[in-house]
């Protein structure tokens, strides 16, 4: 039986669940410790794992490498080199959770999470899978049902969702407020989960859709990202959105209402875009250029203009250009080199640039904060990926910073902290 959090929330991550581990037990230590001064190459050796680095104080113990983070609206996850995802904050659902054989030798590719539910995407002996747990109220597990949670961790069904005999590969996926979308090597994509804006399936009227549905018409996916209620892809080159247009996030050069009820519109960005995120009411997409262009609500000045504008210019971050980013409520962050750069509501990135300016634009770059590798957000908290290690800031609420030791009642966090108390091994 694996393990989930004991009660509705901890405020210090604890072990959510163990990919190929049936039982896992709950622990208070960080890391092996060596018993010597450590090494990388000596890290290296851990159970034949090539992802370990030396961390304390003294450099005298291992830790796994985080290769990934996901943050939800009010929960956290990150995924370790040892091929586990520890979780922390809100727990929707039940505080333990049967196990599944179907999980046996899970490797680990990817891990996204919408607001209140997650997924992994990986391979079991070299076949595409994707596994979900948490809220289900929108079908959003693409199990075909819509219970309130999941029982258990949930592979979702893509059962003919290209073709009978369709050859096609998953190889994205991208999760929304409650909805999430896949795309394959051969170009296709699929979305499921909450379609009361038509985010899901554009051309469909049902308020959910509760296993993968093709979008049909829309070839040549080499991205996706979906928002709170909306969704965008590059296609064939060309950056289509649908879902939600009230504030225009998915097209700005249409009327700022309503929904958009097809996939072959889309802002007029003028150049070839090479990747898509998506925040609660705005857009962003990164050029081969190195620049990035934002559309949508601009209340924070979260596209980087200083007017109202609901398509904001293009944004040159650093002579190393942008290397990923993400979006929040109201605010967009970006990578470049390994140095983040955030604007709009500056909250998020440090105590020092609070003071000067509340809402920002131009880009700060967050000062507390180098050697990052990869950045996630969701409405009012970021994490990052720094030195091997997961640092989190912004809205604690329930615990999703995971912050430990005196910080541990505080509601927020300007500074980035560490994460603490998490348990690998």
């Amino acid at each position: 039986m694996t393990q989930y959090f004991k009660g509705g929330s901890r405020t210090a991550p604890t072990l959510c669940f163990i990919l190929g581990i049936t039982a896992c037990a709950q622990d208070d230590g960080v890391t092996q410790n060596l018993g010597e001064l450590a090494t990388q190459a000596t890290c290296n050796t851990i159970e034949d794992e090539p992802l370990a680095y030396p961390t304390g104080s003294d450099r005298s113990q291992c830790a796994y490498a985080v290769t990934a983070m996901a943050t939800g609206a009010s929960h956290t996850c990150a995924a370790y080199s040892n091929q586990r995802v520890y979780c922390w904050g809100e727990n929707y659902g039940t505080s333990e959770r049967v196990g599944s054989t179907a999980f046996v030798n899970f490797k680990f590719v990817d891990l996204q999470a919408g607001d209140h539910f997650t997924c992994a995407q990986g391979t079991t002996a070299g076949t595409p899978k994707i596994i979900c747990w948490g809220q289900n109220s929108n079908g959003q597990l693409g199990q075909g049902t819509t219970p309130v949670t999941a029982v258990d961790l949930v592979e979702v069904l893509f059962t003919n969702t290209f073709g009978a005999n369709s050859d096609d590969v998953i190889i994205g996926m991208t999760l929304g407020g409650s909805h999430a979308c896949v795309w394959t090597d051969l170009g296709k994509a699929a979305c499921w989960g909450n379609n009361s804006n038509r985010q899901a399936n554009p051309v469909s009227a049902s308020a959910s859709i509760n296993t993968p549905t093709a979008l049909l018409g829309l070839t040549g996916v080499t991205a996706m990202a979906a928002g709170s209620t909306h969704t965008c892809a590059i296609a064939n080159d060309v950056v289509r959105c649908w879902g939600n247009n009230t504030d225009c996030q998915s097209n700005p050069g249409a009327s700022c209402a309503g929904n958009i009820a097809n996939v072959s519109t889309g802002p007029a960005l003028n150049a070839t875009a090479t990747q898509l995120g998506a925040g609660s009411a705005h857009t962003c997409a990164a050029f081969s250029n190195g620049t990035l262009r934002c559309w949508g609500k601009n209340d924070h000045l979260q596209l980087g203009a200083l007017d109202t504008n609901h398509l904001g210019p293009s944004i040159l971050l650093s002579l190393g250009g942008v290397r990923q980013f993400a979006l929040g409520q109201d605010y967009t962050c970006a990578m470049s080199g390994r140095d983040a750069f955030c604007f709009g509501n500056t909250l998020f990135a440090g105590r020092s640039a609070l003071a000067l300016r509340p809402f920002n634009t131009p880009p700060i770059m967050i000062p507390e904060v180098h050697g990052i590798t990869r950045i996630a957000s969701s409405g009012d908290h970021l994490c990052a990926i720094v030195d091997h290690a997961p640092m989190c800031w912004g809205n604690n609420t329930a615990g999703k910073l995971g912050l430990h030791g005196e910080l541990i009642d505080l509601g927020f966090s300007i500074d980035p902290r560490e994460v603490g108390g998490l348990i690998v091994e």
